[in-house]
């Protein structure tokens, strides 16, 4: 068989396979009343304050209008592409070098980890770990020619701008990354600084991309606005808003100041909520934006939440397992029946909507996997094992966007599973890009031939 269509089937079966727990469940999953909404938002040209609306209009465009197996289809076709991205710049230049490793990844991925599952999901959770791996590429990859130099930006910018968490996990991944390659034995300098500002200034262009792709489709020339809602409805979980009540309502005349005895901890989705007995979203942002300014001028109210959001990031970090798979609502099943009217039929014999789906046995694969994946960042990281510089850096970047991520997601939103288990399938990365070097290497020892100038530094790092 020619090597280019060889080629060809291994990326149809990556693909095949990143659909997998999607064609376990007899169709896409969807997630609470956010699926809906996001279709909502792209079918009915309505804007939601708490979530970007481009990955509903993601949806329309690559349904088709027609079934949305397409949308899924696409999902795993574009996490196909960035993963080998990433083993053709961080690694071995050569297909036939790195193929079978990469193909292994994915398939160990899908079938032992979350991102079969998260590919498989109406969610915006899965442009996560494309924006992070784009950037990663972008900062550390080597010989990054013009068109995959393109798609890398391209995905960039649509994944920074499908979630509002996204630019946060870029931007803080990048700043703790340059300042270890600045001060640490680490890296030593290993990255330019131009590579941090040029990469910096992609991901702010995220954001401008989402403005504008928003006034295009929905003539709204501004940022999804829910930070700060989710951060309060947080800081009211954490306890923080009921004791700052206690003891500033008698001096403001907060609307929410007549509801201090009686907020639910659900305080964003609870019908009881004094959120939407005073108006809802739109019309309390700006008192609860007031409250969150006046808690950080406190330094007991900030110590405080610095001390649970702290709590909140280490059990977030842990927290990974695929859950939060429950029987959608009626908001779905009604979108789903009104746009998909093909699709509905398996919608809800699907085993989501049945209530039968299991992932014991993929959580406990998890597990193992992640502990041996944070045991080779561990000797590489700590131990100094030999490895390229690029692999070195790779361990140390998806450690810290690992960690952002549960900070941001932790603090500002709440410890959910599904916020780590968007990226923790990428912590076995570094592990099979080192394992398809060492086997180029040990390769050109045995054929005993003068490696190529762009290799050659791979050898050299290793025989180091």
């Amino acid at each position: 068989m020619k090597p280019v269509l060889f080629n060809i089937l291994i990326f149809i079966l990556c693909i095949i396979t990143l659909c997998s727990l999607g064609i376990y469940n007899g169709f896409p999953f969807v997630f609470n009343s956010d699926t809906a909404v996001y279709l909502e938002e792209a079918y009915y040209k309505v804007l939601h304050p708490e979530r970007p609306a481009i990955y509903g209009l993601f949806l329309q465009i690559f349904s088709l209008d027609y079934s949305l197996w397409l949308v899924i289809l696409t999902q795993a076709m574009m996490i196909t592409i960035i993963i080998f991205l990433a083993f053709k710049h961080l690694g071995s230049r050569k297909v036939q070098e790195f193929r079978w490793y990469f193909l292994t990844f994915i398939l160990i991925v899908s079938l032992g980890m979350g991102a079969s599952f998260n590919v498989s999901r109406l969610m915006a959770d899965v442009f996560t770990p494309v924006c992070v791996i784009s950037v990663g590429i972008l900062l550390f990859g080597r010989n990054v020619k013009l068109i995959d130099r393109i798609l890398l930006i391209l995905f960039t910018l649509i994944g920074v701008s499908m979630h509002n968490t996204n630019m946060y996990v870029c931007i803080g991944s990048i700043f703790i990354v340059w300042l270890i390659n600045e001060y640490s034995s680490i890296t030593n300098r290993l990255v330019p600084f131009k590579k941090f500002t040029l990469t910096l200034t992609i991901v702010f262009n995220g954001l401008l991309f989402s403005v504008t792709i928003h006034y295009l489709n929905w003539q709204e020339f501004k940022t999804p606005r829910g930070g700060a809602v989710f951060l309060f409805a947080n800081m009211v979980e954490m306890g923080i808003v009921d004791q700052y009540l206690k003891e500033h309502c008698e001096k403001n005349d907060y609307k929410i100041c007549e509801y201090k005895k009686d907020i639910p901890n659900n305080f964003l989705w609870a019908d009881n909520s004094p959120m939407n007995k005073t108006g809802g979203w739109v019309a309390n942002e700006q008192e609860y934006k007031e409250i969150l300014i006046d808690i950080l001028k406190h330094p007991k109210y900030l110590f405080e939440l610095a001390y649970k959001s702290i709590l909140l990031t280490g059990k977030q970090f842990f927290m990974y397992d695929i859950g939060g798979v429950f029987i959608p609502s009626e908001r779905i099943d009604e979108t789903v029946r009104r746009f998909f009217p093909d699709d509905f039929s398996s919608y809800m014999s699907s085993k989501q909507h049945q209530d039968t789906s299991d992932f014991q046995f993929i959580n406990y694969t998890q597990n193992v996997i992640v502990g041996v994946s944070f045991l080779f960042i561990f000797i590489v990281l700590v131990q100094g094992y030999k490895t390229t510089n690029e692999i070195r850096l790779l361990c140390l970047y998806i450690l810290i966007a690992l960690l952002v991520n549960a900070f941001i997601c932790g603090t500002v939103s709440g410890a959910f599973f599904r916020y780590q288990n968007r990226l923790v399938w990428l912590l076995p990365l570094p592990l099979f890009i080192h394992l398809s070097n060492l086997f180029y290497f040990n390769k050109s020892k045995r054929e005993k031939s003068t490696p190529s100038s762009t290799h050659r530094l791979n050898l050299i790092s290793y025989e180091k």
